[in-house]
């Protein structure tokens, strides 16, 4: 899967941001593995929650591949 793909596959199921729930939704994967994947990623706060951009997210997905 090349990043193009991955980038529209999860944007259409989360949208451009991304928060760390919707991201779990969407991977299917415990909290645990949501934080570390997530954890270097730059992100907005909106008081409770974090958005993080998708692009970064497939740059991180791809990365750990």
């Amino acid at each position: 899967m090349d990043k193009k793909t991955l980038l529209a596959e999860l944007r259409s199921e989360c949208g451009s941001m991304v928060t760390i729930a919707s991201f779990i939704k969407y991977m299917k994967c415990s909290k645990t593995t949501a934080y570390t994947i997530l954890r270097d990623l730059d992100y907005v706060s909106t008081g409770r929650k974090k958005y993080y951009l998708a692009s970064d997210i497939a740059d991180a997905l791809l990365a750990r591949r």
